[in-house]
């Protein structure tokens, strides 16, 4: 029973961590799109540029564009690379870090685990050595009565050649109620 306890806190403790680790990956997924409308305003802002490139420089509008394209591209890409970069660093370290706080906690489990299950066992044991402590008390009380049958059968076979009957009656009566009280 303590170790289905037990298994259920470790696995609500990996549910909990894929759940933070959906959010994480659901803020990369806004952070990527949040990239792509700022790629979309720059695109719009390259027409723009290109538009007036094309007009001072007498440029046609493809070669215009094409000159526009380069340098944005030029600049984005390294600017996209780092920002790609420093994400999955990001998230590596944060993974890292929940997978080594899961082992840790799973670790912890295991040995409250274990001390829970040496403890019951402990005083499995103890109740076991009261039931037998106690049986054989039992155990001793009947066989003194036993053998104190044995020895009353025994002073009766005796008695019977030295006694009268009445006389054998009132000895073994008297032997019983002194046997008695030493068994109490």
């Amino acid at each position: 029973m303590a170790d289905s306890q037990d298994e259920k806190k470790i696995l609500e403790e990996i549910l909990k961590r894929e759940t933070l680790l959906e959010k994480r990956r659901d803020a990369l997924d806004a952070w990527e799109k949040q990239l792509k409308k700022q790629e979309k305003k720059l695109e719009e802002r390259e027409d723009v540029l290109t538009k007036d490139l094309q007009i001072k420089s007498k440029l046609t509008a493809d070669e215009a564009r094409e000159k526009v394209l380069q340098k944005w591209e030029q600049k984005l890409q390294k600017d996209i690379a780092l920002e790609i970069q420093s994400a999955e660093e990001k998230a590596q370290e944060q993974a890292k870090k929940l997978i080594a706080e899961t082992k840790t906690h799973q670790e912890e489990l295991w040995k409250e685990a274990e001390e829970k299950n040496k403890k019951h066992a402990e005083e499995v044991i103890a109740e076991a050595k009261a039931q037998i402590a106690q049986e054989a008390k039992e155990t001793e009380k009947r066989l003194a009565l036993h053998v104190s049958e044995v020895a009353i059968l025994f002073l009766q076979k005796s008695l019977s050649g030295i006694f009268s009957d009445k006389d054998q009656e009132a000895v073994v009566k008297n032997a019983l109620k002194k046997l008695k009280k030493e068994t109490n």
